[in-house]
């Protein structure tokens, strides 16, 4: 046992030298779920009780929700497919962000990455970038800091687009697909200001959020003055954009995706609204001028019951020159049915993109386990280190 420094301030004996069996061994402990027996079987037995009641609940509100949609101008289309949508190169764009719950504060890291499919020419390479993100504890919440890295992964995506197009060129590109939204969506009603949230700290979120609406436009802009089409796929749908357009907010309240996951077969979609104006008009969002007004449809691209559709999002040129019913062929013609379901669903450059930057939790905790060798074999008291109570890395 020896006593270690910081600076000049003498600090509390620790050990230096850590035996790495055991930091596995409470890493390993920290994957295990273990429940009493006579708990898990009240929890099971509660759960079958009442699943019944909230399915009949559900399913009565969903039909009227349906009758109520359809009577209001809602349509369900038919989408034909084309084999040779596969063949095609698109560019895929995908961001993840993972936090490491260490006590000294906030820290994050993000990662996102633009790639051709389904091959790429010679010499050609992906675009990719990373950030690492750190506030003090003092600065943000965990909310607040969260919502932080969401703005600045998500703003890499377009970004990242735009600059795997400038350098390699897109005449062999049909399509550039984000895995996204193009719209606004709920990003300004979304940033948080709270008492003691410092000016300086809600700037930055602010400015963040601006950043990320003016990306997206850059890349709008962009492909329209290219000639390509641009489409976003909105796989994780909370928003109610069409219960809203179609003046059902006080009468249902589920989630569009929900509600179109029961309407929805595989290979049919709803037909598309103005996301934009649905944003601004219906949920009184603050305006923010865009390039071009965003349009968005929903569409069920998975063969599996269980996987709900997915939100299709496009500018207001890709309407006029391609028309909706080549984005709802293309959207379907490209997805994978697969059976991981963060996969299910979506096209397959979303897919590449989405595995190839996605920065899980064990990829958090290798790189943790190199962070603390490495910094204990420099003399650092490992107690700097520490993960909050609780955590694990990725968490």
């Amino acid at each position: 046992m020896m006593v270690t420094t910081i600076g000049n301030m003498e600090r509390y004996p620790a050990q230096t030298k850590l035996v790495w069996g055991d930091i596995e061994a409470v890493l390993a402990a920290a994957e295990e779920v273990t429940i009493s027996p006579e708990l898990y079987r009240k929890l099971r037995n509660g759960l079958m009780e009442k699943m019944p009641e909230l399915v009949e609940n559900a399913r009565k509100g969903v039909r009227e929700a349906a009758e109520e949609l359809t009577s209001r101008g809602l349509e369900v289309l038919a989408v034909e497919r084309d084999e040779d949508a596969q063949k095609h190169i698109a560019v895929g764009a995908d961001a993840s962000y993972a936090p490491m719950p260490i006590g000294m504060g906030h820290l994050a890291m993000v990662a996102s990455i633009a790639l051709r499919e389904p091959r790429k020419p010679e010499g050609v390479k992906p675009s990719g970038a990373v950030e690492i993100i750190y506030k003090k504890a003092d600065r943000m919440t965990r909310r607040e800091f969260k919502f932080l890295c969401q703005l600045k992964g998500e703003a890499l995506i377009p970004a990242l687009s735009v600059k795997q197009l400038e350098t390699n060129g897109h005449e062999d590109v049909v399509c550039v697909l984000l895995d996204g939204p193009l719209s606004a969506s709920l990003i300004l009603r979304k940033v948080p200001r709270r008492r003691g949230l410092r000016p300086d700290e809600y700037r930055e979120l602010v400015s963040s959020a601006h950043r990320l609406i003016r990306a997206r436009d850059e890349l709008v802009k962009f492909c329209h003055e290219h000639g390509l089409p641009v489409i976003g796929v909105v796989k994780r749908c909370t928003s109610r954009h069409f219960i809203r357009w179609y003046g059902l907010e006080n009468e249902v309240p589920f989630t569009d995706q929900f509600v179109f996951h029961q309407m929805l077969n595989y290979g049919e979609r709803t037909n598309a609204i103005s996301i934009t104006k649905a944003i601004e008009e219906k949920l009184k969002a603050p305006h923010f001028s865009r390039y071009q007004p965003i349009y968005g449809f929903y569409i069920k691209t998975s063969r599996t019951p269980i996987t709900p559709p997915v939100r299709v999002e496009f500018p207001a040129y890709v309407l006029e020159e391609w028309g909706e019913d080549w984005v709802a062929t293309y959207a379907l013609s490209t997805a994978l049915t697969v059976y991981e379901p963060e996969f299910d669903g979506l096209p397959r450059a979303i897919c590449q993109a989405h595995k190839r930057a996605k920065v899980s939790k064990r990829i958090v905790s290798e790189l943790y386990k190199k962070a603390l060798t490495k910094e204990v074999s420099r003399g650092t008291d490992p107690r700097l280190l520490g993960t909050r109570w609780g955590f694990k890395p990725g968490e």
